[in-house]
C-alpha cells in the first residue's frame, strides 16, 4: 500500500472475486477508494473483455470519480470511457498510448467519435 500513498484499500480482492459489501465512502475524501488492477482482481476475463456485471456491482458501491481502472488495451478503455465519460480516471497506460487515448476521450477516432455528435432532429 506504501505504492498508492493517496489511496484507501477498502476493496479485497480474493482470487477473481472482488468484495465491496463492506465499503464505505466518505462522499467529502479526496482519496481514492480502490485501484482495480485487470491482472489480479478479474475485472476482465481471459480474452480481455470487461466483466461488465463486475463492474455495475463495484460502481454500486464507490462513486466513479473514485475509481482508478486499470485498462491498457484500447478496446478496455473504450468501454469505460463509453460507460464513464470522457474523464474517466484510467491507468496503466502506455506512454506511446497516452496520445491516441486522449484522442479517445475527445472523440478523435472513430470508436468515440458519434458518441460526440449531437442527435439532431
Amino acid at each position: 500500500m506504501d505504492q498508492y500513498p493517496d489511496v484507501i484499500n477498502n476493496a479485497t480482492a480474493i482470487g477473481i472475486y472482488v468484495d465491496v459489501s463492506s465499503i464505505n465512502i466518505k462522499e467529502d475524501s479526496s482519496k481514492y477508494a480502490a485501484i482495480f488492477e485487470g491482472g489480479n482482481v478479474g475485472i476482465y476475463n481471459r480474452a480481455g473483455d470487461v466483466r461488465s456485471d463486475l463492474i455495475d456491482e463495484i460502481l454500486t458501491k464507490i462513486p466513479s470519480e473514485k475509481i482508478i481502472w486499470e485498462a491498457p488495451k484500447k478496446s478496455q478503455q473504450v468501454w469505460f470511457i463509453k460507460l464513464l465519460g470522457a474523464n474517466a480516471n484510467l491507468g496503466n497506460i502506455a506512454w506511446d498510448e497516452i496520445i491516441p487515448l486522449e484522442c479517445l476521450r475527445l472523440g478523435l477516432r472513430g470508436d468515440t467519435f458519434f458518441d460526440y455528435l449531437k442527435n439532431e432532429k
